[in-house]
């Protein structure tokens, strides 16, 4: 169902926080599953605009806290959009909780 649909402004724009945060989190993406230089180039400027500029390798991110970081972030733009359209976000619903999780 689409926000227009319900009533709510279908006329809106991703706020600067959550833009950055999912280019920086397809740039993640492409890396991991490419891992091509086109794609390790486009991390590495996505890391460098965070400020991650002395890191050896992209790999050593990769940790419990970032996982965690990424969680929230996900959770917070899901909320903004439930929140702007008023369509509940699968992921408040446990849609990305695993089975062995739940």
């Amino acid at each position: 169902m689409l926000a227009s649909q319900l009533g709510q402004d279908d006329k809106f724009g991703l706020p600067k926080e959550h833009r950055t945060f999912f280019n920086k989190l397809d740039a993640w993406r492409n890396y991991l599953l490419h891992s091509d230089e086109k794609s390790r180039e486009s991390l590495r400027r996505a890391l460098e605009g965070q400020g991650h500029t002395d890191q050896v390798s992209e790999i050593n991110l990769l940790d419990s806290a970032y996982a965690v970081s990424t969680m929230d972030k996900t959770e917070a733009a899901c909320r903004w959009a439930e929140a702007l359209t008023g369509i509940p976000a699968s992921f408040l619903l446990g849609a990305w909780v695993a089975t062995d999780e739940g």
